[in-house]
């Protein structure tokens, strides 16, 4: 059997869990290959480069188009443009089942009209936004009971639905015994502020209430693709005399969090569940409205994570009550995120035998 597994590039979560699809598919001998739509288009920087600044500078406008019928006004567009990008790679490929990581994928490719292929929907977030439902859908893989039910509500038949989990690549529940010192850290407490792949998450924002509590932890910030951000956290992070280090786009994410006490930044699907299982109490500072609010909801529920007003404080708390982390872990030791992405590769390749 062949997939076909199709990710974009408005937001990093999206590919990653491509990626992480793939590494299970190859596991089990199934013939994959990776697609990211419209990628170096310039509609394809366009999405992307709309979506970053919205969730930057104006998420108000991306939860009116989250949460009301306006995203209606593109959907044609998007799904032709989708729809002639991803056309010639399904001729070449000839695959059995496509995936989609995301919502603007899936409404696309549904609009295919002559196809022998099955079409997945794996969910990177705990919450679908309505252009991803279709009838033409196959099999909807999601990671909570929660969006079970939102789409049986939607009309999807519960044989269409798989509550799995989200897709993680395999490091991130493999345990390196990576030690501090690698990093030049000393052995303080790891206070690890992660803004995505984009650098979204507003890290700035939380250093001068840091500054309060640098004599009883170490900080370090990732910084992802925005070089910009980096620079600017380096300069910040020698004014207010921070210990620790900051760093750009890197690969080893499952690395510092092996190192870290405590994780901090958005409410990420994807960047959730690699901390979830790494065992790391998740401080939640902020949430993309929409699909991150839903997100943040179950992990607060979960008691995978916080979101306090305050930051800093809630570290300074987490640092000094070493029973109440110990409690958290244990209870992230019975969520296994980690068995989402075989479960997935299980799933497809029962689905066309």
């Amino acid at each position: 059997m062949k997939v076909l597994v199709l990710s974009i590039e408005a937001g990093m979560g999206h590919i990653k869990a491509a990626e992480a699809i793939s590494e299970g598919l190859e596991k089990v001998d199934l013939e994959s290959k990776n697609f990211i739509v419209l990628h170096n288009s310039l509609l394809g920087r366009f999405i992307n480069g709309s979506y970053l600044w919205m969730t930057r500078n104006f998420s108000a406008l991306w939860a009116l188009f989250y949460k009301t019928q306006i995203w209606k006004i593109s959907q044609g567009f998007l799904n032709q443009a989708i729809r002639e990008d991803v056309q010639p790679i399904i001729n070449e490929f000839s695959p059995d089942t496509v995936i989609s990581t995301h919502p603007f994928i899936a409404s696309a490719i549904s609009t295919i009209k002559e196809r022998n292929f099955k079409i997945v929907v794996v969910s990177t977030d705990f919450d679908c936004h309505p252009m991803g439902i279709n009838p033409q859908i196959d099999l909807y893989i999601v990671p909570h009971q929660v969006l079970f039910e939102y789409l049986h509500k939607k009309g999807v038949s519960p044989s269409k639905i798989k509550v799995v989990g989200i897709p993680i690549l395999s490091k991130f529940h493999q345990n390196k015994a990576v030690k501090k010192e690698k990093f030049g850290l000393s052995e303080k407490p790891v206070v690890l502020y992660l803004s995505g792949g984009y650098g979204l998450g507003h890290i700035e924002k939380h250093l001068p209430a840091l500054a309060r509590i640098k004599d009883r932890c170490q900080i370090v910030l990732v910084a992802g693709k925005d070089t910009h951000l980096a620079q600017k956290l380096e300069k910040w992070f020698k004014e207010l005399g921070l210990e620790g280090k900051v760093f750009g786009f890197i690969d080893y994410i499952d690395e510092l969090l092996e190192i870290a006490d405590i994780a901090v930044g958005k409410a990420g699907g994807l960047g959730a569940s690699e901390i979830v299982a790494k065992g790391v109490p998740l401080i939640i500072t902020e949430a993309i409205p929409g699909q991150e609010e839903k997100n943040a909801e179950i992990l607060i529920k979960e008691g995978y994570a916080f979101w306090p007003k305050d930051a800093s404080l809630e570290i300074e708390r987490l640092i000094m009550d070493k029973g109440r982390v110990m409690a958290i872990k244990d209870r992230m030791r019975k969520f296994k995120p980690q068995s989402a992405t075989m479960e997935i590769a299980r799933i497809l390749k029962e689905l066309n035998m």
